[in-house]
């Protein structure tokens, strides 16, 4: 009905739509800055995209930094299309355990302009016509519930948190969903201390961030061995989280996705007949 259906995951690590990814960050200027390569010109502010990552908050509503990823998200992906003018809906989500809670909010955060104008390289007017909040991680097992029998696990590590979440017969258990603080960024951390508590140097996170992408770095040691140590350390600790919520490898299946799938699959141990990385 001439209405553009476009999704956006508003990680703390990277903003994500169904063609582009990019990374949160966000400052805002009252001029406009000397480098424009990912600018944003909304309400008489000058807002750059890109920059490093958001830092951790329980609620997404709580500065306009999303409300800004939000239109920067609508642009790249109506530019791709070549259009600058559309009816949008918007399909977004939150971390299991702040769905029921923040839903409403968010919904109306994001509906706080129904008809608004900004420009990235071009001008965009967008009506919004209306907002679909999801729980996160379910989402992205949402095609295969058909073949999961029997109690599967499904654990979503973002950038700043994990979603857990039982599943049996396919259908989501809301009495065992969690959220826990231990995102990617958790593994950056430790990483970047035992660098620096063993060589007394500290790390780019640049270097750090394409390791954890990869697995792989081509930096010299001691460096390159204390980063997979950590890496593998964090590892641990993500199936001990998962433990702590009875995840047993004999009795159930594990799905893991997100951006910390890439470190669990490249530095932990498990069955790799009975876990599933997306």
């Amino acid at each position: 009905n001439d209405i553009y259906i476009i999704g956006i995951d508003h990680g703390y690590g990277n903003l994500k739509t169904a063609n582009t990814v990019t990374a949160s960050g966000v400052k805002v200027h009252d001029i406009e800055p000397p480098f424009k390569k990912e600018l944003l010109e909304y309400d008489g502010k000058f807002i750059c995209i890109g920059e490093n990552h958001k830092s951790f908050t329980a609620d997404k509503t709580t500065d306009m930094d999303n409300y800004y990823l939000t239109l920067y998200g609508i642009a790249k992906e109506l530019s791709l299309a070549g259009i600058t003018e559309a009816n949008v809906h918007l399909a977004v989500g939150l971390p299991l355990m702040w769905y029921s809670e923040q839903r409403d909010r968010f919904s109306e955060y994001m509906m706080q302009n129904e008809n608004v104008e900004f420009i990235y390289n071009k001008r965009y007017s967008v009506h919004i016509k209306g907002v679909s909040v999801f729980p996160q991680g379910y989402c992205a097992v949402y095609d295969r519930l058909k073949d999961m029998n029997g109690v599967n696990m499904i654990a979503d590590i973002g950038n700043g948190t994990m979603n857990l979440m039982y599943l049996n017969n396919g259908r989501p258990m809301e009495s065992k969903s969690w959220t826990e603080k231990l995102g990617v960024y958790q593994c950056e951390k430790a990483i970047l201390n035992k660098v620096r508590d063993n060589t007394g140097t500290g790390l780019m996170h640049e270097v750090i961030e394409n390791f954890l992408r990869t697995g792989e770095t081509d930096i010299a040691q001691p460096y390159a061995g204390l980063m997979v140590e950590a890496a593998k350390e964090y590892a641990v600790q993500i199936f001990q989280k998962l433990r702590d919520y009875e995840y047993n490898e004999q009795m159930m299946r594990l799905y893991v996705m997100g951006g910390g799938a890439r470190i669990v699959e490249a530095f932990g141990e498990y069955d790799i007949d009975r876990v599933t990385f997306d």
